[in-house]
C-alpha cells in the first residue's frame, strides 16, 4: 500500500488551522468591534475554528491506533461463494471496475460513493483511486492505493450500514480500504485468478 502522510504533514495541518483562525479574528476584530455584529462574528470564528482544530485532534488519534488484520476482524458469519472470473488472458491486461469506495487518510476516511472510486487491474497490481483530488486531499489521502501480488495483502468480501456491499483490502500493518460493488464474486474469483490472496469469509467494514 502507498505510504500514509508524514508526522510533518500533521504538524502543517494544525499550523494552518490555528494561523488561519488567528488572521481571519484579528480582521473580523479590526473591521467590527465596534457593533454587536462584530463581536458575534468573532466569537463564532473563534468557537468554529476551535471546533476544527478538536476534529483534527480526534481523528488524528483514530488514525494512528493500530488496527487487526483482517482475518481477525468482526465477521458476518457469512461466506461468499466463488462465481465465474473474468477470462485469464483478459486478466492479465487492463481491467477497471467503478463504484464506491473508502480509503483511509491522515486526518479521516474518504468515503465516497458511486461513481467516484474505480478498481484497475493492470500487470499483477491493483490500484483504488477516489475523485476527486481536491476533495481526497482534504482528509489526508495523496494519491491512490496500490498494492501487488508480492504484497502481503489479503482481500475479502466485505459489508457495511444500509446493506452496502463490496470488497476489502488489507495489506500488513495497513488499515483497511473498501471498493463498493455489485458483482464482488466475480471480482475476488478475478482478483484470485490474477494472483491476490483472497479469502471468502465476509467482514463488516470499518468505517472509524
Amino acid at each position: 500500500m502507498s505510504d500514509g502522510p508524514k508526522p510533518s504533514q500533521h504538524r502543517l495541518v494544525s499550523f494552518l488551522v490555528i494561523s488561519g483562525a488567528v488572521a481571519i479574528t484579528v480582521i473580523i476584530a479590526g473591521l467590527g468591534m465596534r457593533s454587536w455584529l462584530g463581536w458575534v462574528l468573532v466569537i463564532s470564528v473563534i468557537f468554529g475554528w476551535l471546533w476544527m482544530a478538536g476534529v483534527l485532534l480526534v481523528t488524528r488519534q483514530l488514525s494512528t491506533r493500530s488496527r487487526p488484520p483482517a482475518s481477525t476482524g468482526r465477521s458476518t458469519g457469512r461466506t461468499v461463494a466463488a462465481a465465474p472470473a473474468v477470462d485469464a488472458s483478459k486478466a492479465a491486461k487492463s481491467l477497471r471496475w467503478v463504484g464506491g469506495g473508502l480509503i483511509p487518510g491522515s486526518i479521516g476516511n474518504v468515503n465516497a460513493t458511486w461513481p467516484l472510486a474505480m478498481l484497475l487491474l493492470r500487470d499483477h497490481e491493483l490500484i483504488l483511486r477516489v475523485r476527486p483530488r481536491a476533495v481526497t486531499a482534504l482528509f489526508g489521502v495523496h494519491g491512490p492505493v496500490r498494492v501487488t501480488t508480492a504484497d502481503q495483502v489479503t482481500i475479502f468480501p466485505a459489508r457495511g450500514w444500509f446493506g452496502v456491499s463490496g470488497i476489502g483490502i488489507q495489506a500488513a500493518a495497513s488499515p483497511a480500504c473498501y471498493f463498493y460493488c455489485r458483482d464482488r464474486a466475480r471480482l475476488l474469483s478475478t482478483l484470485d485468478g490474477a494472483g491476490f490472496h483472497v479469502t471468502w469469509e465476509e467482514q463488516r467494514i470499518r468505517y472509524v
